[in-house]
């Protein structure tokens, strides 16, 4: 065979093989096209199924701002029926108490939508007697209901429990959550300093002063650093991953060098010898940083994400901000992020959550803030149902932690949170905000009540009002009383 030949056939053969080639990618980037493209379809429409209400609810949404103007918007009321907004004259008006229009201000929402996390948006459909599950169009809808009257909706809180707690709060900033942790039920929710739905304007201006954000709903929005109060998932951890959990001891002298990092108890208060049960009891810094170092900063995150920390919330009662753990191999960060500082942030409903997981035997309930819906006839639509978001802990590790928490009122640092004939579990925090000594630290109180026929659970946080035994506990115990005598 000639040269000549064999080039040419070697020519023809490479470009055979390059056509090959060729084809092989294009059918490979096709394939990848509308395999990105099937999944971006699956993607949107389990979106639009899961989020569909929200969306058709938002203030945003201009089908509802429609239906406002042709459609009077039912009442909404507390659970006992209190009625704390109605319209009149086809404009939207609130309490006629201001105290209560105050108290019950971030449940309840403004008709404007400037606070986007309250009944008047989350259950705008219902208000407006629309119903989201209808195959008929939302259009269709509401020139069906022109002219006529929504549902009204009545509220899982308690409105006269919320203005006892704004009042017990006094001057201090911050917020409280009171709920019923074997169904989810929120008796109260309270965000302070509350907002005037009647004026809503006033809190719209250049002239509004942006320390008192009083359209920032504290409660659900609020992020801040948990303080002490984080120990409760650092003794789960501990409790899980550690088979010597109960019996480790360390020497607490005050303070501790961790990986270069010094941690310090608060005041420089020596608890010497220490096990995990007395250090959860008298909140001993040095021992859960040391502590930390045995769990391992996997372990820490994982138990952190178990809490539901670094998970977007998808309620329908609540709009929650994203709580944070952030992991870090340093020894000094993880030793910090054990105590509940470094980088550790939660909302106030989180840790609601969280306690009452605690006292609920581990399972963590989903909150609940929409109790009932009725027609103009009176005749229920729709009620609420409790649901079970997660199971966070074994019932064994509940109850070890709850029987811990039980210590941390009866001879701890909770001593002010302690009820005559009743068990109250508790957890004290007091978060550091900044590295300034002269800024006072936010206080955390935490509880629970042991006892079936009152299964009551809160969270409390006063900003910048220094220590959580001696600020926070104490409106815990009232707030407990209270809901006590209201019944719950």
């Amino acid at each position: 065979m000639s040269t000549k030949k064999i080039k040419k056939e070697k020519i023809e053969k490479t470009g055979e093989d390059q056509n090959k080639r060729m084809r092989l990618n294009m059918k490979i980037m096709i394939f990848t096209v509308v395999a990105a493209f099937l999944y971006m379809m699956g993607y949107f429409s389990y979106t639009i199924m899961s989020n569909s209400s929200k969306w058709l609810s938002s203030v945003y949404n201009n089908k509802i701002a429609v239906a406002k103007n042709s459609i009077t918007p039912g009442d909404i009321l507390d659970r006992n029926g209190t009625v704390l907004a109605t319209t009149k004259n086809g404009d939207r008006v609130y309490s006629g108490n201001l105290e209560t229009r105050l108290a019950n201000s971030h449940t309840v929402g403004d008709g404007s939508g400037a606070v986007a996390s309250g009944a008047e948006t989350l259950f705008s459909m219902e208000l407006l007697g629309l119903d989201d599950n209808n195959s008929i169009s939302i259009i269709t809808q509401i020139r069906a209901n022109e002219n006529k009257r929504g549902n009204d909706v009545a509220l899982t809180i308690d409105s006269k429990l919320n203005q006892y707690i704004y009042d017990a709060m006094g001057n201090n900033k911050g917020a409280v959550v009171l709920m019923n942790y074997k169904t989810g039920e929120v008796y109260s929710l309270v965000s302070k300093p509350g907002f005037d739905g009647n004026d809503i304007a006033q809190y719209l201006t250049d002239d509004t002063d942006p320390g008192n954000s009083e359209l920032v709903n504290r409660a659900t929005l609020g992020r801040y650093p948990p303080g002490s109060i984080f120990k409760i998932i650092t003794t789960s951890a501990a409790l899980r991953y550690l088979a010597d959990a109960e019996t480790k001891t360390f020497n607490c002298t005050g303070s501790v060098i961790i990986g270069g990092v010094k941690v310090s108890d608060y005041d420089g208060e020596k608890h010497g010898t220490i096990a995990l049960a007395e250090a959860l009891t008298h909140s001993c810094n040095s021992f859960f940083g040391l502590i930390s170092q045995d769990i391992g900063s996997s372990n820490m995150l994982a138990t952190a994400e178990r809490f539901k920390f670094n998970t977007s919330f998808d309620f329908s009662d609540f709009v929650m901000a994203k709580s944070s753990y952030v992991q870090s191999d340093q020894a000094g960060d993880l030793a910090w992020s054990a105590i509940g500082q470094y980088k550790d942030t939660v909302s106030p409903l989180h840790m609601a959550m969280i306690v009452s997981a605690v006292a609920n035997d581990g399972v963590m309930m989903e909150p609940k803030l929409f109790l009932k819906s009725t027609d103009a006839s009176g005749q229920v639509q729709k009620s609420m149902k409790s649901n079970t978001y997660a199971t966070i802990m074994e019932r064994q590790e509940a109850f070890k932690l709850k029987t811990m928490m039980y210590d941390v009122v009866t001879a701890g640092t909770g001593k002010a949170a302690a009820i005559s004939g009743y068990k109250i579990g508790g957890k004290t925090g007091t978060a550091e905000v900044t590295s300034n000594s002269t800024t006072k630290a936010h206080a955390w109180f935490v509880a629970f009540i042991g006892d079936t026929n009152h299964p009551l659970a809160i969270a409390v946080i006063l900003e910048n009002a220094g220590t959580g035994g001696s600020k926070s506990a104490p409106i815990a115990k009232k707030a407990f009383q209270k809901a006590l005598d209201l019944g719950y």
